[in-house]
């Protein structure tokens, strides 16, 4: 191989050995990207199965509010179709002692599974704002029952804390209001039972109300403990015609304990009521969703399902959503999050390693080679001046150098023998055509 050919080659070698450097280097970063799409893909998978975890557990949530809200709903329709409420009078002075009996059981009843506060019995003209001309005292309900409030029992009970608990006067105000309210309401669209059909009554509320039970409000005088909403479901006369309503106050508090510990609401938004769970969480940062009944496009979860209630004004719907950032903090997604990052690491990590190692061949043995090679065949075409490099590097490419100097001297003192040689041969001949020179003048 001549010198230009040898360099071609050299620079060939080189040129190859980078391509294969910057092969490494995309291999590295081409397999992390695919080994992080992999890991995205389990990533996605895994919020994918606890969003279906969520709504599972959003649908169990519901479940419980909507059975809750059932049994109140039920058991007022039952008393509303008793044919004692139904023949009722303003004052329910016709009420026989079975259909008391049958009315207390049925309170009973709401109040163990549900802890409804009051169950009252309206009469279709009922208006707070006007005297009874009876009683001439202000009109109140036909029919109230309130005996088993937890509080109106415990303030006196041996078993209470003998902190001394100050009574705090019962306000019914709002209460009465909203029923001459749901009243109107009725008078207009369900007159009649004939406005309905079977079993399905209307069951209808309105916004949240102070109520009249203070068993917890005696203790913080916070309003919210005494808070409330008024439930209702209309009777109708043997006639057909309204007759009133039978209706069920029941605390927020209470609502709230079917609610999950946070994240989660109840809310109707025709009423514009709205009922948190003790945390309320997500609720608070998705507000302007969960006043609308509706879930929050802006995080991964959030869902707003409606209970199955006869409700002619809108919509009972349990709204809960959990933050972004709950995903990410599972032990299943932190574990996933640590492979991904560092099966990436390691795969750039690879390709760097394979990039730097086919550098440093190139630059550690493949360019000496080539320099030393070309040095030999400098030295092997008469140029035994060239420089040999790498004479001083240990291993074979410093062996090689130095031998490739012994050969450069060899071809030196070999040079160097030929022109000394080649100089002695012209001094011999000029003396011998001197001494021809001279014989032929000594003849002549």
């Amino acid at each position: 191989m001549d010198r230009a050919s040898h360099i071609i080659s050299a620079k060939y070698s080189i040129r190859v050995l980078r391509s294969l450097a910057v092969f490494f280097v995309v291999s590295g970063l081409s397999s992390a990207y695919f080994l992080y799409t992999y890991m995205e893909h389990d990533h996605q998978t895994m919020i994918q199965n606890q969003l279906d975890r969520e709504h599972d557990q959003t649908s169990e949530n519901t479940r419980s509010v909507n059975s809750a809200f059932s049994q109140i709903y039920q058991n007022l329709r039952t008393l509303s179709m008793l044919p004692e409420v139904r023949s009722l009078d303003r004052h329910a002075t016709n009420l026989g002692a079975g259909g008391k009996e049958a009315i207390q059981q049925i309170y009973n009843n709401l109040w163990t599974n549900v802890q409804v506060s009051e169950i009252y019995f309206v009469p279709e003209n009922f208006d707070p704002t006007k005297d009874d001309p009876e009683t001439k005292a202000k009109e109140v309900p036909a029919l109230m029952l309130d005996q088993l409030i937890t509080g109106k029992e415990d303030v006196n009970s041996a078993s209470a804390d003998t902190t001394e608990i100050k009574e705090q006067p019962e306000i019914e105000t709002e209460e009465y209001a909203l029923l001459f309210k749901q009243l109107a309401f009725l008078h207009e669209k369900y007159p009649d039972n004939r406005s309905f059909s079977g079993l399905s009554a209307p069951f209808i509320s309105g916004p949240v109300v102070i109520t009249c039970d203070n068993s917890e409000f005696n203790k913080t005088l916070k309003d919210r403990d005494r808070q409330g909403v008024v439930l209702s479901v209309p009777y109708y006369k043997p006639d057909g015609k309204l007759g009133g309503v039978v209706t069920a106050v029941v605390r927020l508090n209470v609502i709230m304990r079917y609610l999950p510990e946070g994240d989660s609401a109840l809310v109707n938004p025709a009423y514009g009521t709205l009922i948190s769970s003790k945390d309320p969480g997500q609720v608070t940062a998705s507000m302007s969703y969960v006043v609308k009944g509706a879930a929050d496009p802006g995080i991964l979860y959030s869902e707003a399902l409606k209970l199955t209630l006869p409700s002619p004004q809108g919509d009972w719907i349990f709204w809960r959503g959990k933050p972004n950032a709950y995903f990410e903090e599972t032990d299943e997604a932190r574990a996933i999050v640590r492979q991904e990052a560092i099966g990436v690491i390691l795969a750039l990590l690879a390709g760097a390693v394979a990039a730097a190692i086919t550098l440093l061949i190139e630059l550690r043995y493949i360019r000496p080679a080539y320099g030393i090679t070309a040095s030999l065949l400098a030295i092997a075409e008469g140029e035994v001046d060239a420089d040999v490099p790498h004479a001083e590097s240990r291993g074979i490419l410093g062996d090689i150098s130095r031998a490739a100097l012994v050969f450069r001297d060899n071809m030196r003192a070999l040079g160097q023998a030929r022109k000394d040689d080649e100089r002695n041969r012209i001094e011999a001949t000029r003396i011998q055509e001197e001494i021809r020179h001279k014989a032929e003048a000594e003849a002549d």
